[in-house]
């Protein structure tokens, strides 16, 4: 038998993440997630950002995933394209999508996803961004901005 272990040059650590988020805003240890906050209400739905890390096939790029969100918005009730991109940030290259869309159980959402790569020897890390917020009888969010400004402070760090 051979050994195998984690971390090792075969199946290398996780990049770490580094963010800043505004008061308010809280750990929030969701599983399946390796960061996520949350920002409690009163009532309605919570406020919330989700970063998660999966390694990926060299052939999956921003072009796939872009592929990946189309297909889920296809299920989506009253989908809304707000933006599609590519977007530097604290020197990393992002594919960022932002729509709305109902829940059948929450009611309006806005979504704020991106995503970027890492390569760290022969694995590609793909690293995600999911903010999330309810729309319901709100002309304009604040913690839809509070997530635009977190997701400017990311870091990915290898």
């Amino acid at each position: 038998m051979t050994l195998r272990t984690f971390p090792s040059a075969a199946f290398p650590a996780l990049p770490s993440i580094r963010l800043e988020a505004a008061s308010g805003w809280q750990d929030w240890n969701l599983p399946g997630s390796v960061l996520s906050l949350h920002k409690p209400q009163e009532s309605g739905f919570i406020p919330n950002i989700l970063m998660n890390i999966r390694t990926v096939d060299r052939a999956y790029d921003f072009a796939a995933y872009r592929a990946e969100i189309e297909d889920y918005s296809q299920g989506l009730d009253q989908f809304r394209l707000v933006s599609d991109g590519l977007h530097e940030v604290n020197g990393l290259q992002w594919q960022v999508v932002e729509y709305a869309y109902i829940d059948e159980v929450s009611g309006p959402l806005a979504q704020f996803l991106a995503a970027a790569f890492v390569e760290s020897g022969s694995v590609i890390f793909m690293i995600s961004f999911t903010g999330t917020v309810g729309l319901l009888g709100q002309a304009e969010n604040l913690d839809y901005i509070d997530i635009r400004d977190v997701f400017r402070t990311v870091t990915i760090h290898e």
